[in-house]
């Protein structure tokens, strides 16, 4: 249960970081799409960091192999998110 709170926590503050970071006021359509820009990237490290976070604190709950099946889908779908944010942006 500890854990729990911890966990959430921890999302509860990394939520309120990607909010802070979105509200900014936004004055021209450049600075729109840079902000745009750094908010997916804010929330694609988040997504990335929050899968190992989550497996450190229940790391008795699961095989190794789970583990590390969802870790390199994670990476897997990670780097095809920074692709694609990538070509978008650019």
């Amino acid at each position: 249960m500890e854990e729990l709170r911890l966990f959430l926590g921890i999302m509860k503050l990394l939520c309120h970081i990607l909010v802070n970071a979105r509200v900014k006021i936004i004055r021209t359509t450049r600075e729109v799409a840079m902000e745009d820009k750094k908010f997916f990237y804010l929330l694609g490290v988040i997504s990335y960091i929050s899968w190992p976070l989550y497996f450190l604190m229940k790391l008795s709950e699961y095989p190794t192999s789970d583990i590390v099946e969802a870790l390199t889908f994670i990476t897997v779908v990670a780097i095809f998110y920074f692709i694609i944010l990538y070509f978008y942006f650019d």
